[in-house]
């Protein structure tokens, strides 16, 4: 639907304005294109009376015409995740890359990081923790917070510097005359 306006329009005179299916991108106007507009990667379309085509990309996909990997995707059609970020944009249905958390992804008490093209993060769990995501007590560690030393481990995991729990030894710890306990 063309509609002609007197005057000047974006500079030209006597030009036509665009009905919102189609942008001026060149005179006449013509129909956004998914193809030309977005490179295939996105919805193109346009407000009525507007100069130029905008995209809405597709997962993955970012820019004015959907040409560059948006944050947390990387590939050749940017359908992996990055580096410290994870998902699956390629399943059925797709779980969108989203950037590996420490509180989320290790209960907060430890580091979140994976590989690029990783599902899920990994995480490097403080002193004293282990597990998948942190939750429990490393061997030789104990209380709520997994900071003090369990029965027969020795060490100060809260001094600064900390020293690490380990365990008690008899020949180290009682010259090789007894039983040590802690």
């Amino acid at each position: 639907e063309l509609r002609h306006v007197r005057g000047e329009f974006h500079g030209q005179p006597d030009c036509c304005a665009c009905s919102s299916v189609h942008g001026v991108r060149r005179r006449p106007c013509t129909a956004c294109d998914d193809d030309a507009d977005c490179n295939g990667k996105g919805s193109a379309s346009s407000t009525a009376g507007s100069s130029s085509c905008t995209c809405d990309c597709d997962a993955g996909w970012q820019g004015a015409a959907c040409d560059a990997c948006a944050p947390g995707y990387e590939g050749a059609n940017c359908d992996t995740c990055a580096a410290d970020f994870k998902g699956n944009p390629t399943a059925a249905p797709a779980v969108p890359c989203t950037a590996c958390d420490d509180a989320a992804d290790c209960n907060g008490k430890g580091s979140a990081s994976s590989t690029a093209g990783s599902s899920s993060c990994k995480c490097d769990c403080d002193a004293g923790r282990q597990g998948a995501t942190c939750d429990s007590c490393a061997a030789g560690y104990d209380g709520a917070n997994c900071d003090i030393c369990a029965a027969n481990f020795k060490g100060n995991p809260t001094a600064a510097p900390a020293v690490p729990c380990t365990a008690c030894d008899d020949a180290a710890d009682c010259n090789g005359k007894g039983n040590s306990t802690s």
